[in-house]
């Protein structure tokens, strides 16, 4: 089984989309996202492409194939996002 770690995602669906590019290209079997996958943070500009509910909605698209470590942040940012349990 191949993994696919990726992070710092920051709620832009431009990253995500160049992730999931590129988890295609690897074929790997699964995605690790370790944190910071919705929150930009309070000291950190708006990433380019950002938008948390399509980050959100990209990721529940493919739950069966990921999971995530939360961030300091990960219990609030993650809300949105429906894991397999």
């Amino acid at each position: 089984m191949n993994f696919f770690v990726i992070s710092d995602i920051h709620g832009s669906i431009e990253a995500l989309e160049k992730a999931m590019e590129r988890f295609q290209v690897e074929k790997a079997d699964y995605i690790i996202i370790c944190g910071d996958f919705l929150n930009h943070g309070p000291r950190n500009p708006l990433p380019e492409g950002y938008n948390t509910k399509a980050v959100a909605e990209k990721l529940n698209s493919i739950k069966d194939n990921f999971t995530k470590l939360p961030n300091s942040f990960g219990h609030i940012t993650s809300a949105p996002i429906f894991l397999p349990r």
